[in-house]
């Protein structure tokens, strides 16, 4: 069993001073994260089963008018061994003073062994991932992005808020340390150049970090910026010093005809 507990801020809230305490959405973003970490210690406090950890996550999504909102869901607890609504509600605003607009659902695993809603029955992953599913189809290109898909459209998410995750570089959702999947660390394949490279492959490797960053970033075509062997330096040199050459030779045969006339 779990319980979905669903918090949406309310923009024209005044803290404890009177005065107006948000200065805009990503403000609203930051303190809802916050308030949502608040009332999950609060919960714990007040639990039936007070030796019990939750594992927990939640998913961060904008209303039609760009107001953040989340639903969080905590396992192993069901809503009467919780506080009830009304008192997250209180909580969320008297105490936070973030959120007028609170809900609380149960939640339940299914015959066939999904979460479903206790209520409507409907699958938790179905209902919570939507907007995430939306924001991949737009990255990937496969959401229509002309004008009618910039419009409101309740109850839906549409892929103007896409933006509002990029610019707040915000994640959709998080989780409990113990729901968290180990990442493994990304491993990248080097490049090897065979010895007849114009890349003095030793060279590089002289400098085993400097030179692996080297090899695996830039290919034989751009070598000429690269460090040079013995004889490709001196042929540089070669390159580098020849007008200066041709004039001093020039110079000397000229003077030495003078001196033959």
């Amino acid at each position: 069993m779990a319980t979905e507990i669903t918090v949406t801020t309310w923009p024209f809230i005044n803290d404890k001073d009177g005065e107006e305490k948000f200065e805009n959405i990503p403000h609203m973003r930051e303190e809802l994260v916050d308030s949502i970490e608040s009332l999950l210690k609060k919960l714990m406090r007040e639990a039936v089963d007070k030796n019990q950890a939750p594992d927990y996550q939640t998913f961060f999504e904008y209303t039609d008018t760009g107001i953040p909102h989340a639903h969080v869901l905590v396992y192993g607890f069901s809503p009467d061994e919780l506080m009830d609504e009304e008192e997250i509600a209180q909580y969320m605003y008297y105490q936070r003073r973030h959120c007028k607009e609170v809900s609380v659902r149960g939640v339940h695993v299914g015959e066939a062994g999904r979460w479903r809603y206790d209520d409507t029955d409907v699958p938790v992953r179905a209902y919570l991932l939507k907007g995430l599913r939306t924001l991949l189809d737009v990255a990937e290109g496969k959401k229509d992005m002309g004008r009618d898909a910039f419009s409101s459209s309740a109850g839906k998410m549409v892929p103007w808020k896409l933006a509002l995750y990029m610019e707040m570089e915000s994640r959709f959702s998080t989780n409990s340390q113990r729901l968290n999947s180990p990442i493994e660390e990304p491993k990248f394949e080097f490049i090897e150049y065979p010895e007849t490279s114009i890349l003095d492959v030793a060279e590089c490797e002289r400098d085993s970090e400097s030179g692996r960053r080297n090899l695996a970033a830039q290919s034989p075509l751009d070598a000429v910026d690269r460090p040079a062997s013995g004889l490709g330096r001196i042929h540089r040199a070669v390159v580098a010093t020849l007008p200066v050459t041709l004039i001093v030779l020039i110079s000397w045969l000229w003077g030495l005809i003078d001196r033959i006339e």
